[in-house]
C-alpha cells in the first residue's frame, strides 16, 4: 500500500527556495536540504528528482513571482516613468531591508552557474527577455502618451535599464545604503528625460 505523503510540496517548495536564495546551489548540501525542509532524502528525490531538480524548481517558482511583481509595479501609475522609478525604488528597499541580504535568486544564479553549467543559460537568457520586454512595452506607453523622445530607442534603453536594476541589486548586497542607491537610481532613470 502506497504511503501518503506527510508534507505539501508547495510549503516544501518555498522552504527550498529560500534555503538556495540564501546559500546559493553549491553551499547547499542535500543534508541541508533535509535538515531544513524536515522532509527524508527519498521524499526530495521522489517529489523533485533531485537536489539539481529541486533547485530549477525553485529557481522557476521566483521567476514566476518576480513576473507577477514587475507585471504589477510597472502598472502602478499612468506615468511610464513613474512606474519604473517605484519599480527600481520598491525593488531597492526590499533588498536593503532583507538582513541576509539574499539579492535576486536569478542574479544570484548567474554569478554561480555562468560559465560553467551552461544548461541553466536558457532560463536566465529567458528571464532577461521577459524582464526586457516588459520594460520595453512600458516605454512604448510612455512614448504613445508624450512622455518620452519619439526617438528613445526603447530596445536599447530596456537593455540598458536591465542592467541597471541588475547592478544595482548586487550593489545593494555589498553596500545597502538606500540613500545612495536611490541616486543612482534617479541618475539612471534620468536617460528618459
Amino acid at each position: 500500500m502506497a504511503r501518503n505523503k506527510a508534507f505539501v510540496k508547495e510549503a516544501v517548495l518555498e522552504k527550498a527556495k529560500e534555503l538556495f536564495w540564501k546559500q546559493g546551489f553549491h553551499a547547499t548540501s542535500v543534508q541541508n536540504l533535509v535538515d531544513h525542509l524536515g522532509i527524508n532524502r527519498a521524499s526530495i528525490y521522489d517529489t523533485f528528482g533531485g537536489k539539481n531538480e529541486l533547485y530549477e524548481t525553485a529557481l522557476q517558482s521566483y521567476r514566476a513571482e518576480n513576473l507577477a511583481f514587475l507585471k504589477d509595479h510597472l502598472a502602478k501609475f499612468d506615468s511610464a516613468k513613474k512606474s519604473l522609478t517605484f519599480l527600481f525604488k520598491t525593488a531597492i528597499r526590499a533588498a536593503v531591508k532583507d538582513e541576509d541580504r539574499k539579492g535576486c535568486f536569478v542574479i544570484n544564479c548567474t554569478t554561480e552557474y555562468l560559465p560553467k553549467h551552461r544548461h541553466i543559460i536558457s532560463e536566465l537568457v529567458d528571464n532577461k527577455n521577459v524582464f526586457q520586454n516588459l520594460i520595453i512595452d512600458t516605454l512604448k506607453r510612455g512614448k504613445d502618451r508624450g512622455e518620452f523622445s519619439t526617438d528613445l530607442d526603447v530596445k536599447t534603453t530596456a537593455a540598458y535599464l536591465f542592467s541597471l536594476f541588475s547592478g544595482l541589486q548586487i550593489t545593494a548586497k555589498i553596500a545597502p545604503d538606500q540613500r545612495e542607491l536611490f541616486k543612482s537610481i534617479d541618475l539612471g532613470l534620468r536617460i528618459l528625460n
